[in-house]
Formats: C-alpha cells, sequence, structure tokens
C-alpha cells in the first residue's frame, strides 16, 4: 500500500479482513453456513468491518490494500465516514456476526449519558436474526416494576434472567438495543449485529458458565446496576425488511432480484453484507465480488450498485 497522502479517498467499494473471537458459548454456523475456512474451530464472533484500535479490519486487494479501517477514517474524515459521523476521523460502527450456540450471559452496555458515569464506551446495537431454531428468543429489557434494588438483589444471589423479557424470534425479525437495556441472546440464534464501535460490556450473570482456563467469566454487577436504564419498555422485534431507524444507524433486510443502484450521500458511508444468494457490489467503476457471508462497505458519496446473481440475493444495507 502506498502513502495514503498520496490517494485519494477512496470511492470504491472496499472488502476488509475479519476477526475471529471464541467465547465459550460459540458454535459452527458462521464457520459452516459461510465456508470460512480460516475461522477457528468453534467461533462466537465474526468482526466484519472493525476500526477497533485492537482489531481493525485492513483493506483486502486494491490500491488501498493493507490499509487499517481506523486509518482510512483518520486520513479522509467525513469524505470518507459521512458528515453525520459523531467524529468524522472515527469509524462510528462495528459489524458482527454472533453465533449463539449457547445463551450469551445477561449483560448491559453504557449509553452516551452512563459511559461518562460509569464509564467504558456507549454501546447502542442491533441484531438482525439470520438464522434461528425452533425454539429461539432474545431477552432484552427488564419486566415492569423491577427496581434497582431487585435486580440487584437476583444478581448476587445468582440468575436475575426471570427480570427479563423474553421474547421467541423467527429469521427476519429485528430488534435494537439502546445503550442501558439488560439483554442476552438465546441459543439458537445466529445474529447479524451492527452497534456504535464499542468493546464495553457489563455482566449480572454467565448462567453458571466458566471460560476456558476452568474458572467463571468476571462479573460487573456494580457497573452494570449504574448503568442500566430502569423505566425503560422493553424493545419489540420488527421485520428486518421494514428496516430499523436509531440515532445512530439505519439499516434494512433487502431481497433484490435485479441490479439495483444506491445513491451515494455526502452524509453516510454504505455498508452492505450478503445473507444469501450472491451478488457484485460496484462503486467508481470497480467491482467487489459479494458471495454470503461477505461484507462490503462503500465510502461516503459513492453510488453503489448491487447486481444479484440469477435467483437473487438477500442483502443488508446501514448507512448513518
Amino acid at each position: 500500500m502506498r502513502n495514503l497522502a498520496d490517494l485519494p479517498c477512496p470511492q470504491i467499494p472496499l472488502v476488509f479482513s475479519r476477526h475471529y473471537a471464541t467465547a465459550p458459548w460459540g458454535g459452527r454456523r458462521i464457520i459452516e453456513r459461510f465456508n470460512r475456512k480460516d475461522a477457528p474451530p468453534e467461533c462466537s464472533e465474526s468482526w466484519e468491518i472493525s476500526a477497533r484500535p485492537d482489531f481493525p479490519g485492513r483493506v483486502t486487494g486494491g490500491p488501498y490494500e493493507g490499509a487499517g479501517l481506523d486509518e482510512l477514517a483518520s486520513a479522509y474524515g467525513a469524505a470518507f465516514t459521512g458528515a453525520k459521523a459523531p467524529d468524522p476521523r472515527k469509524f462510528p460502527l462495528l459489524f458482527k456476526l454472533i453465533d449463539a450456540r449457547e445463551r450469551l450471559s445477561v449483560q448491559v452496555h453504557p449509553d452516551d449519558r452512563t459511559a461518562q458515569t460509569a464509564g467504558g464506551e456507549a454501546k447502542s446495537e442491533c441484531w438482525l436474526v439470520i438464522d434461528a431454531t425452533a425454539d429461539a428468543a432474545l431477552y432484552a429489557g427488564l419486566v415492569p416494576g423491577t427496581t434497582r434494588e431487585k435486580l440487584e438483589r437476583a444478581s448476587r444471589d445468582g440468575d436475575p434472567s426471570f427480570l427479563l423479557e423474553r421474547t421467541p424470534v423467527r429469521r427476519g425479525d429485528a430488534l435494537y438495543i439502546p445503550g442501558g437495556t439488560v439483554h442476552a441472546i438465546d441459543a439458537g440464534c445466529l445474529v447479524y449485529e451492527v452497534q456504535q464501535s464499542s468493546d464495553t460490556t457489563y455482566r449480572f450473570y454467565d448462567w453458571g458458565r466458566t471460560g476456558r482456563d476452568g474458572k467463571p467469566r468476571q462479573l460487573h454487577i456494580e457497573k452494570g446496576l449504574a448503568t442500566t436504564a430502569y423505566d425503560r419498555p422493553a424493545p419489540k422485534p420488527v421485520r428486518a425488511a421494514d428496516g430499523l431507524e436509531t440515532p445512530y444507524f439505519s439499516v434494512r433486510s433487502l431481497t433484490l432480484r435485479g441490479r439495483t443502484v444506491f445513491p451515494g450521500s455526502a452524509s453516510t458511508f454504505q455498508a452492505f453484507f450478503t445473507v444469501s444468494g450472491e451478488a457484485e457490489i460496484s462503486a467508481g467503476g470497480t467491482t467487489a465480488a459479494a458471495p454470503a457471508g461477505q461484507s462490503v462497505l462503500v465510502p461516503a458519496g459513492a453510488d453503489a450498485t448491487v447486481s444479484p446473481a440469477a435467483g437473487g440475493a438477500e442483502i443488508i444495507r446501514t448507512t448513518l
């Protein structure tokens, strides 16, 4: 890769290296469904598009090969991320696949306000269910009447999950989880997650599970209690095809049968993920292959053309 100072702001589709995580609740669906031969034998998460300082995705192929997503945002600012980015020189979102072979911990993330008081980074997120077993569900939000005292007592006694709303879900459901919402992904869910670029999680309970070292995973009850929004109604699922509009991003699942142009905007980048089928994504005279399981980022200002193969493709599109 040449020095970014010698290159114009990219207006072409970009594909990034991925980071795999191996939490004890992960399984093999990411590997098997999307033919991830580079993944570990059991894979809990795939960070699809990441600018996290510990695991920044790097461009694979083309004139920007090797450049980190964090470096691109820093070098080009709003011309790359879009004018809506809170800090145009920091890429604002993180995109993941999550395979819950077992239930994830009962946990909470800070919102913009509590991140300033309780610590950590704000993290509001949404889940799009791309596969689910017949009995799969999502835990999100507290049952009415839950107070800080009730949540603390249940957490210290061992299992606070009875204080969470549990909602059965199916493929194509989407759920927005604002920071401050206590939640857990149930066993059986394969989820595409869009979130603020944060890695702050406060655990209340981990179902009695131990880590790979044989020890119980760390809990953060005090910080979790300080972060929780107690009076917020539990979120309700919507269909991903109807779209989700949040204060931080807009996301929608689309079934495309023919060539579709998504006009670029100076306000936002466009992120695409192919759930099923195959497609090609073109911008600025360059085309990137997007088979099932591939994420592609088109920088702000560039028109994106998605051309599905015969039989169509299901695409998730995210913008600010």
